[in-house]
C-alpha cells in the first residue's frame, strides 16, 4: 500500500512495515495484548487477514473481537464479529463481501463493517473438514482437509452440489 510492504506475522506480536524506496523495516507492537485479553485468549498468535480497500482485517482462531487496521493513516480499532462466527479457519474477500470459514466448516459472508452476516453454507457432516474455500461471481468453492471431494455452492440458490474428481 503506498509503497510500502505490510507484514503480519502469525506469530511475532507487532506489525512490520517495509518501505520499499528505502529499504527499511519499522515494527509496530501493541494491540495483539489487547486483542488477546478481549477474546480470553492466551493464544498470542493472528490465525488470518484479508485487505479490502485501505483496511486489514487481522483475525485469530477464536474469540468474539478482530482488528480493523487502516493502512491509509495507521490506526487501528478492535470490531466486534458477528455473533454467528464461533471460529475462524479462512477468509476471503470477494465483491467488498468478506467470506469466513469457519472450523466447523460454515461459511458465511460479512461486509466488514456491521455485526450483520450471512450464512452461506452450514456443514452437516461434521466429520467433513474443509481447509479453503475459493469465489467467483456465482459460486463457492469448499475445499476438504482430508478427502478429494470438493462442495460446490450457488450463491444465488444455495444448491450444492458435489465435485468428487479434481
Amino acid at each position: 500500500y503506498n509503497d510500502m510492504l505490510y507484514l503480519f506475522p502469525r506469530n511475532k506480536l507487532q506489525i512490520i512495515e517495509f518501505d520499499m524506496w528505502k529499504k527499511q523495516y519499522t515494527a509496530y507492537s501493541g494491540f495483539y495484548e489487547e486483542l488477546n485479553r478481549k477474546n480470553g485468549n492466551n493464544e498470542l498468535l493472528l490465525w488470518c487477514s484479508v485487505k479490502k480497500d485501505k483496511w486489514i482485517y487481522l483475525f485469530q482462531k477464536k474469540g468474539k473481537m478482530a482488528v480493523r487496521y487502516n493502512l491509509y493513516n495507521k490506526q487501528y480499532e478492535y470490531i466486534e464479529i458477528p455473533r454467528e462466527i464461533s471460529s475462524i479457519n479462512y477468509v476471503v474477500l470477494k465483491n467488498n463481501i468478506i467470506y469466513l470459514l469457519s472450523f466447523e466448516g460454515n461459511v458465511y459472508a460479512w461486509d466488514g463493517w456491521d455485526e450483520k452476516c450471512d450464512e452461506i453454507f452450514v456443514c452437516k457432516d461434521k466429520d467433513n473438514f474443509f481447509c479453503r474455500i475459493a469465489i467467483t461471481e456465482h459460486k463457492l468453492f469448499l475445499l476438504s482437509t482430508f478427502t478429494k471431494q470438493i462442495l460446490i455452492v450457488d450463491l444465488q440458490s444455495r444448491n450444492v452440489t458435489e465435485q468428487k474428481e479434481y
